[in-house]
């Protein structure tokens, strides 16, 4: 499996701006992180490229990954059904990493990694109907997260919890990476613009619901 054809550049930029966006990588790693990511990138072609999106993907609880931008991405460079598979995968792995920290560290990491006002209402959906909220929060960045530490925090069964977020990592990552096909044509700031904006949009509208 190859990537779409003549866009290495496009594939550079957008990985280097997912990652270093968040501020992080220049934080840790220096000046010149975007500059050696993306000529690391450029030596990526399929299979490649889709286990460097999984491997970051998989890191999202950890550093702050702009996971819809990433899916986007390999959308736009390996097409729906690859980059479906490899965006799941690693949210998945996500979820599990987050799962099984908050059930073993207890609420001084769950406190630590997430929001008091969006807790409370958070923790109350779980009791009710833990898949239901696990699968809506997926796409909402912070929301997320929150509820994936709070479902092991709270021991939401193994199970049914691994059920829900599959469920849901395998739409997530599919829409967004049919936003990147659709998005092929446009520029690569757009496109990072677009995929970036509208989770955060949809997470701001969800937490107002949520506190009010």
């Amino acid at each position: 499996m190859e990537p779409v054809g003549g866009r290495p550049r496009t594939t550079h930029l957008l990985i280097a701006a997912a990652v270093v966006l968040p501020g992080l990588g220049f934080v840790l790693l220096g000046e010149g992180f975007e500059a050696r990511l993306a000529a690391a990138a450029g030596s990526l072609r399929g299979w490649r490229l889709a286990g460097l999106v999984a491997g970051l993907l998989a890191s999202d609880l950890l550093l702050p990954i702009p996971s819809s931008v990433l899916l986007a991405l390999a959308g736009r460079e390996l097409g729906v059904p690859a980059a479906t598979l490899a965006g799941a995968a690693g949210l998945t792995v996500s979820c599990e990493i987050g799962y099984w920290a908050a059930r073993l560290l207890g609420a001084r990491l769950t406190d630590a990694r997430t929001d008091a006002a969006d807790r409370g209402p958070l923790e109350r959906g779980l009791r009710k109907n833990a898949a239901w909220w696990l699968v809506l929060s997926r796409p909402l960045p912070i929301l997320a997260e929150a509820a994936t530490l709070l479902a092991g925090l709270s021991r939401v069964p193994h199970g049914a919890f691994l059920a829900a977020v599959v469920f849901a990592n395998v739409w997530v990552a599919a829409c967004f990476a049919a936003l990147g096909v659709l998005g092929r044509d446009w520029p690569p700031a757009a496109l990072l613009a677009v995929s970036a904006a509208v989770p955060l949009a949809a997470t701001w509208a969800a937490r107002r619901r949520l506190r009010s």
